[in-house]
């Protein structure tokens, strides 16, 4: 899964930084050797191909069938059917109920009143 909105972007930038603190006023010769600070398209390259390898094609069919692995994977750890992805149109759902969120289901009735929904368009 994608950890806190990871992107080439701020890698490059966060890497940079980095190297400028550790190196200081040598920064601009360490910064010319590719193997300690690769170009900035090399590093969007290489994340856009892990990236695809991980999720399929930004808004294609792959991403979606990762999705789906996802959901039945979670089902599997959980040992129950605690989540579910469906395909209406072009619409994408995905419901998840955690195991926490069951036992809280089966001892307080009143907890079936409460749903959450985020209708994001870009997830």
């Amino acid at each position: 899964m994608l950890l806190n909105k990871v992107n080439p972007h701020k890698a490059y930038k966060e890497h940079i930084n980095d190297l400028k603190n550790e190196y200081g006023e040598q920064f601009h010769f360490i910064k010319a050797d590719n193997s300690i600070c690769p170009k900035k398209k090399w590093v969007y390259d290489l994340y856009y191909q892990i990236f695809r390898k991980e999720y399929g094609q930004k808004g294609e069919i792959g991403m979606l069938n990762t999705l789906d692995s996802e959901v039945d994977d979670y089902n599997k750890k959980c040992n129950d059917t605690c989540a579910a992805f469906e395909m209406d149109g072009n619409d994408y759902y995905v419901v998840i109920v955690t195991p926490e969120m069951k036992r809280i289901h089966m001892g307080i009735p009143q907890s079936a009143e409460v749903l959450f929904v985020d209708s994001t368009g870009t997830v």
